[in-house]
């Protein structure tokens, strides 16, 4: 693949959804498979020396994978997770990752005569794996798919920091299924929609215990994995789901950009520098949670500019979220949101931010 000089504007002119171009998005995609591969050689370099008592089956299941079946595995956010994080035991990350491999193994067919995977899931949770003593073997349930690569994930485990979750009942997963295909079929074969394909992996869906709340989540931790919760899927609207969609894609872009390529400011105190969002009002940090927000909400208008032009979706729900968008950007003040620091490159992405402000005016 030719590599370009890909740049910030490189992100700025994908998210206009304009071009059918996908080079940028494959650029992105494979730099940052390609530093999640290297995280796993220091990784595996780690536990021979570490944990030398406790590596014996995890080599030997990793050596099972061929390399393109390595790939996928190190990609799934739950996975790429464990090589990322360096603030967890080396024996609790050994622990973690075999879990997620037996899955791995049993769903490909790999998983050696006398390793027993119980009743577990995949690393995404797109399917099942059923262990039939009677065949002595393991049965793939398929779970919730949507376009072949896209989990919809009402099963993983509730953490225990996530005490206002519930897991959804059954009764009502087919029907948040098909308001999520609903919400993505208007787009089909489109740039945002393969946008959204290239970028997410997984749409963890969950409850909320708590009434008239909705949410959507992405954080640079799970990155590949948007979390939707709600408790009271049934008045989520369409519009509601395709802009968290499009939302949380725009910020695993940047998070995949910024992990190999960092661009976020960096100051001193940019880890409690906070700023009132424009769009929100809410008290957000600057250096990394704002400057994100500038593109997400650019890209978030372009899509829904394009969507009014095209006539998808509800042409009065559009409209507002066009006139929410815009009336952000009008209150945005570049200058002042940068005023008093100092840091590499920021002139420059105070000059792509009024860029883009003034696009959207």
């Amino acid at each position: 693949m030719k590599v370009e000089p890909y740049t910030i504007e490189s992100i700025i002119h994908q998210l206009e959804f304009r071009s059918s171009d996908r080079s940028f998005l494959e650029y992105v995609n494979l730099e940052y498979s390609n530093t999640i591969q290297r995280e796993y050689l220091e990784f595996v370099e780690l536990i021979q020396v570490e944990a030398p008592n406790g590596d014996e089956k995890i080599i030997m299941y990793l050596s099972l994978l061929s390399e393109n079946e390595l790939i996928r595995f190190l990609n799934y956010p739950q996975v790429s997770a464990v090589f990322r994080n360096r603030n967890v035991e080396i024996e609790k990350k050994i622990s973690y990752l075999t879990l997620l491999l037996c899955g791995e193994l049993a769903k490909i067919e790999k998983l050696p005569d006398g390793y027993f995977c119980d009743n577990s899931f995949t690393p995404t949770y797109s399917h099942f794996i059923k262990y039939n003593t009677s065949k002595s073997g393991f049965e793939l349930i398929e779970l919730f798919l949507l376009y072949d690569c896209l989990v919809v994930d009402f099963m993983s485990n509730v953490s225990t920091n996530e005490k206002d979750l519930k897991n959804l009942e059954f009764s009502e997963m087919d029907s948040v299924y098909q308001m999520i295909y609903d919400s993505l079929s208007p787009i089909e074969g489109t740039i945002p929609f393969e946008f959204i394909l290239k970028l997410q992996q997984v749409i963890r869906v969950k409850g909320i215990m708590r009434k008239h709340d909705y949410m959507t989540i992405s954080s640079s931790k799970f990155i590949g994995q948007i979390d939707l919760f709600s408790s009271h899927f049934d008045k989520v609207t369409t519009e509601e789901i395709i802009e968290a969609l499009i939302h949380e894609s725009i910020h695993v872009l940047l998070d995949k950009w910024n992990y190999f390529n960092p661009w976020e400011p960096q100051f001193e105190g940019c880890d409690v520098k906070t700023i009132v969002s424009p769009w929100t009002g809410n008290k957000i940090n600057l250096a990394g949670a704002f400057t994100s927000a500038v593109f997400v909400w650019y890209g978030l208008y372009n899509f829904f500019t394009t969507c009014l032009e095209k006539k998808i979706y509800d042409e009065g729900r559009v409209s507002k979220k066009i006139d929410f968008i815009k009336s952000g950007f009008k209150k945005l003040n570049v200058d002042q949101s940068f005023s008093n620091l100092s840091f590499d490159g920021i002139d420059h992405l105070k000059y792509q931010f009024l860029s883009m402000q003034k696009s959207v005016e």
